[in-house]
């Protein structure tokens, strides 16, 4: 199929073959490759292409080991004040869910990532909501 203009439904088709192609390379070198977002017009399109290796391979497939390396490198980096290593890993209850501490991520603002461990689904918190609910205010 000839391709006239690029628009988000061909370029769909595209990311998944562009991705199906990397597979070899994957395997072949030991890594991850993934296609990030794609910026386009309708004669041409460019994405950012992520290698990972390591620890940062697995976390592609897992985000949480992502989110885990982020808490740990914000409390040994001194950034997070109030919350500790010790901190990971721990469960609590807040209205009526009991959630699991599975890292942190930041933007501008750190936020502790939680697990909901009835629905296994993520949720981000304020680093001053989780001391609360850890009874450290």
């Amino acid at each position: 199929m000839t391709i006239k203009s690029f628009d988000k439904q061909n370029l769909k088709i595209i990311r998944e073959d562009i991705s199906n192609a990397l597979k070899a390379v994957e395997q072949k070198h030991g890594m991850k490759l993934h296609l990030g977002n794609i910026s386009f017009t309708s004669d041409e399109f460019s994405g950012k292409l992520k290698a990972s290796i390591g620890d940062a391979a697995d976390a592609v497939d897992n985000p949480e080991i992502k989110w885990r390396k982020e808490f740990l490198d914000y409390v040994a980096l001194g950034f997070a004040h109030t919350i500790i290593k010790d901190d990971l890993d721990k469960e609590f209850s807040y209205g009526g869910k009991t959630y699991k501490i599975v890292g942190a991520t930041h933007n501008r603002k750190l936020k502790i990532v939680l697990k909901n461990l009835k629905t296994n689904q993520y949720a981000k918190a304020d680093v001053d909501m989780v001391l609360l609910a850890l009874g450290r205010p």
